[in-house]
């Protein structure tokens, strides 16, 4: 047993990869972030979509953000959603990749999903939302998301999608009807 013990110590480390479900990102797909171990390359993560081996992993660069390898298949909306997060979350990415941070739950107690944190440009996005959807009574950020409350009929919620994501906004829309308690949650994709 003590001989085990010794091959064991003296054996690399093993590392494995953290996957951060959409739930904890707020991103449509799957993120894979793991600690560097004996790799020569930058930091890097990993994205993919359910059900895994759907589509091949494509890799990103954390810093400077960017594509590296495996099959490009994010649309220009979902990569852009894509650095929004990593550079809200760039710190615990870096962290956990050089051993900064050593568990999971670690990491995933620091990372800020891309609907917590309310767009910097909040002004614009009501702009663009009214321009989207005209008959809009009104809109509020809760939640994560865009709220917007119609007073009899809801809009297509394709066109709104397509209209707020052609502006450049990746924020999530959710449209109600007013005097109801649950609404359509959308996530606004490119046209392109």
């Amino acid at each position: 047993m003590r001989d085990l013990i010794q091959i064991v110590a003296q054996q690399e480390p093993l590392y494995e990869m953290a996957g951060l479900p959409p739930q904890q990102t707020g991103l449509p797909f799957s993120v894979w972030v793991s600690p560097k171990g004996g790799a020569k390359h930058s930091a890097r993560i990993k994205v993919t979509t359910p059900p895994y081996g759907s589509h091949p992993e494509a890799v990103y660069q954390i810093l400077p953000f960017g594509f590296i390898n495996d099959k490009l298949w994010l649309n220009a909306n979902q990569e852009k959603q894509l650095a929004v997060w990593v550079e809200l979350n760039e710190k615990p990415l870096l962290d956990f990749w050089e051993g900064r941070i050593h568990y999971d739950d670690d990491l995933r107690a620091k990372l800020i999903t891309v609907n917590d944190a309310p767009p910097g440009n909040h002004r614009e996005a009501i702009v663009a939302l009214r321009a989207s959807a005209p008959k809009v009574k009104s809109i509020w950020w809760h939640d994560g998301a865009y709220n917007l409350f119609f007073d009899r009929f809801l809009p297509d919620a394709t066109k709104v999608e397509e209209k707020f994501a052609a502006l450049g906004f990746v924020q999530p829309i959710r449209l109600h009807k007013i005097g109801k308690e649950t609404g359509i949650l959308l996530y606004p994709r490119s046209n392109i």
